[in-house]
C-alpha cells in the first residue's frame, strides 16, 4: 500500500477528497499532509443541502490534527466555494473539522476529553 492510500485511509477520506502530497520531516519532528478534491467536482451546499453545485473559488486552510507518534501532524487543503442556486456562493463543508476551526474533529476531541480531567494550562498539544 502506497503511503498516501494510507493515510487516506486512515483519515477515511471519501471522494472527491484526496491526499496529494505528504512531507514527513524528521528533524522537525513535523507530518504535512495536503488534501485536494478531484477537479471538476460537484459538492452539496453547506445551507440548503442542494446537491451538484459547482466549484467557483477555493482557500487555502490548515488545520492540527493528532499527532502521528512524536510528530506534530498538519492537514492542509484547498477548500472550495461553490455557487448554489438558492444560497450564492457558500464555502463548502469539509469531513474532518468544524468551520472557523483550525483544529480537526478528533483533535478538537482529544483536547476536550484532556480538558476534563486536568486545568487547561497544562494541556500541551506539541
Amino acid at each position: 500500500m502506497m503511503e498516501t492510500e494510507l493515510f487516506q485511509a486512515v483519515l477515511n477520506l471519501q471522494s472527491p477528497w484526496k491526499i496529494t502530497k505528504i512531507d514527513f520531516i524528521s528533524e522537525s519532528r513535523l507530518l504535512e499532509i495536503w488534501i485536494d478534491f478531484i477537479p471538476g467536482s460537484e459538492f452539496d451546499c453547506s445551507k440548503c443541502f442542494h446537491q451538484g453545485c459547482k466549484g467557483y473559488d477555493t482557500e487555502e486552510k490548515t488545520w492540527r490534527h493528532l499527532n502521528f507518534f512524536q510528530y506534530r501532524c498538519y492537514l492542509h487543503c484547498r477548500v472550495p466555494r461553490v455557487t448554489c442556486p438558492n444560497c450564492g456562493v457558500i464555502q463548502v463543508d469539509i469531513p474532518w473539522a468544524r468551520k472557523k476551526s483550525g483544529f480537526s474533529l478528533l483533535m478538537e476531541s482529544l483536547i476536550l476529553i484532556m480538558a476534563m480531567d486536568m486545568p487547561i494550562s497544562k494541556v500541551h498539544l506539541c
